[in-house]
Parts: structure tokens; C-alpha cells; sequence
């Protein structure tokens, strides 16, 4: 079964976006996330930065659920591939003008290692209270949710000074 989880970790670890996702994709790989070492019996088998939740912090960062204004402007309870790839054209210019970059997560690569751009994005207000604000005093959870890669239990002090990446990975 596919779990979503993020970590977050030092914003001077990481320039960009890119960096940062590099840099959180090694220190999972390096400290046993699909083995065991850190992470003791190891919580998944495989994993991917962003993966199925690929778009998910720019779309929480902005307050804009996508996928619920997809779903009605197709007039359906479920978008699947097929139909993403018959309306991808109408899904990009929504996700365009609701003020978003790049490709919709409907058109992503679920199976990219890396991800893509946002998914690596520095905490905001947003992306504290609604992912993070659940964990306060804690540096991981014991649900396999969330790690902070530094060991730093989470607080309002994370917004502006942590990346947060979000992670697919299948347990």
C-alpha cells in the first residue's frame, strides 16, 4: 500500500528546490528508510519523492484543493488516467489559472525518483498549519507521517527556515 509522508530538514542544506529533494532522497536512502538502519525494520520497500502526492504542497501552500475543482469541472467523482489523459489539455489550463507552474499532477510522472519542483517547498504559514501544526513536539511520528531529518521537534519556528518534501513510498 502507497503511504504519503514528508520530512522536512534545514533550509541552509539546500539552495533550491531541487537540492533539497537530492539531499532528503540520499539521507532516506543512506539511513536505511527501505533497509534497516535509522529506521530500524525500515517503513517501506520502495519510495519516490512525490510520487502520487506530486503537486500536493504547492496546492496546500496556496489553499487550493485542484483535485475537487477538477472533479467538477469534469463532472466526475474519480479522475482517472484515461480520463486525465482524454481532458489533459482543460486539466493544464485550470491548473494554470488558478495561478499555478509547471505540469498538473494529473500529467506528472508518478515514478520520477526526484519529482518535480514542488515538491520540495520552504514552510509557509500554509503548509505549517495544515502538515505540519499535527506534529508539533515532535522530530518524527511513530505512524511513519513525518521525519525531520535534522532531529528538531517541529514548531512555528520551522516556517520560513525548513524545507518540507513530500514522499510516496509503498509499504
Amino acid at each position: 500500500m502507497h503511504q504519503k509522508a514528508f520530512v522536512t530538514l534545514n533550509r541552509e542544506l539546500a539552495n533550491n528546490s531541487l537540492e533539497a529533494r537530492t539531499y532528503a532522497d540520499s539521507y532516506l536512502v543512506e539511513n536505511g528508510f527501505i533497509t534497516r538502519e535509522r529506521f530500524c525494520s525500515g517503513p517501506g520497500d520502495w519510495f519516490v519523492i512525490g510520487g502520487r502526492w506530486s503537486g500536493e504542497l504547492e496546492t496546500q501552500s496556496k489553499g487550493i484543493n485542484f483535485a475537487s475543482r477538477s472533479r467538477k469541472m469534469l463532472k466526475t467523482g474519480c479522475i482517472t488516467d484515461k480520463l486525465a489523459k482524454k481532458h489533459k489539455d482543460k486539466l493544464q489550463s485550470l491548473w494554470e489559472e488558478l495561478g499555478f507552474n509547471g505540469k498538473n499532477p494529473y500529467l506528472r510522472n508518478p515514478y520520477r525518483q526526484l519529482g518535480y519542483e514542488d515538491d520540495a517547498k520552504i514552510v509557509n504559514t500554509s503548509l505549517y498549519r495544515t502538515l505540519l501544526k499535527r506534529y508539533e513536539g515532535l522530530y518524527e511520528d511513530s505512524e511513519g507521517k513525518f521525519w525531520d531529518l535534522d532531529a528538531d521537534e517541529v514548531s512555528v519556528e520551522f516556517i520560513g527556515k525548513k524545507w518540507i518534501v513530500v514522499v510516496d513510498y509503498h509499504h
